[in-house]
């Protein structure tokens, strides 16, 4: 399956619009730390962020020390999961890389882009750039959450965090975007990249070969308080199963959930439990594909390339692969680009 290649679209009509903007795009990302030193740091800011742990009211004043007793506990074991990726997250190398390519693209269609790259646990952070923003004097700016999906979690957690440090007159000419999940550039590539895949694999093959589509959970209590972001996944999933069926591409698919934390009862199945249950219902093949991820993380690098094809191959799977993330790629980074130049064209403020 070949992704389109053509040019970016550019109108005439909107031509002139355009190059009156001046345009600040911030990219909203988890992060992660760079080499194992900033591994007890980045679990502390995390594990205090009260939108990703959220205590009854009792406990809430206490939520910094049990941020750092977390930390301290689970630091030995996240170190050696960042030790057999390499010592560290690239997330913030490649989100950079991203930011760059999208600004570069966007200034040949003649916008006056820059942008700006946001971390929510590590450096920089918001406060890091607030600065350089205001600098800019834009008039425009577009908070671009990479997270697809939206949720209280992630998405919320980040934009309220850059919000604290926006002056109002900034704020005011600020869009947000709060779900892309159903973008097409976004839905194409999970399944051109799960296309190109199968493609690979021998008709005898595929009739035991399962597609296991793994997004990252999310505490069960919260999709209870209302969070959105099981649907959302959902019917992303249900996109890319659709695009395929275009295609004349049918195999049996599950969604199941990953990056399960504490006791507390997260989005089910569980990814370990369906590989299992794949394992036991005679499956050789198994493709993951990370949904929800668009960055190489701990995730993607360790949790499925390591811990879950271990499992799959110890429970007899013969065969075990994951679809690749879209990192910097630079189709993405044009199908990316393009949505922001529709976003800016469609603004009537």
């Amino acid at each position: 399956m070949q992704r389109d290649k053509t040019p970016l679209v550019t109108s005439k009509a909107n031509q002139s619009h355009r190059e009156n903007d001046s345009l600040v795009v911030v990219f909203l990302q988890m992060g992660g730390p760079k080499d194992l030193s900033e591994v007890k740091p980045f679990l502390r800011e995390l594990f205090s962020d009260p939108m990703i742990i959220q205590l009854p009211k009792y406990l809430r004043p206490f939520q910094s020390v049990l941020a750092r007793l977390i930390s301290v506990i689970r630091a030995n074991g996240t170190r050696e999961m960042y030790q057999q990726i390499g010592g560290g997250s690239p997330i913030l190398k490649i989100t950079t890389e991203l930011a760059e390519k999208v600004e570069n693209l966007l200034k040949t269609r003649g916008i006056s882009a820059t942008t700006f790259v946001v971390m929510r646990y590590t450096f920089p952070r918001a406060k890091h750039v607030e600065a350089q923003i205001k600098q800019t004097s834009p008039s425009k700016l577009i908070l671009f959450p990479l997270y697809p999906h939206y949720s209280i979690a992630t998405s919320e957690s980040s934009f309220r965090d850059i919000k604290a440090h926006l002056s109002s007159d900034l704020w005011s000419k600020t869009m947000v975007v709060s779900d892309w999940s159903k973008a097409e550039f976004y839905i194409d590539w999970w399944a051109t990249e799960l296309g190109d895949k199968i493609s690979e694999i021998s008709s005898a093959e595929l009739k035991k070969t399962h597609i296991l589509f793994s997004a990252h959970g999310l505490p069960k209590k919260y999709v209870e308080r209302g969070d959105s972001y099981p649907k959302r996944v959902e019917e992303a999933v249900t996109a890319v199963i659709e695009k395929l069926g275009k295609k004349g591409i049918v195999l049996p698919h599950t969604l199941s959930y990953q990056s399960k934390v504490g006791p507390v009862e997260w989005l089910k199945p569980y990814t370990d439990e369906v590989i299992e249950e794949l394992a036991k219902a005679g499956t050789q093949t198994i493709i993951v594909v990370p949904i929800g991820f668009v960055s190489d993380h701990v995730e993607t690098l360790f949790e499925i390339d390591i811990f879950y094809k271990e499992l799959a191959y110890s429970l007899g799977i013969k065969r075990f692969e994951r679809i690749a993330v879209p990192n910097a790629d630079s189709e993405f980074a044009k199908g990316l680009a393009e949505y922001l130049m529709e976003m800016i064209d469609n603004d009537k403020r």
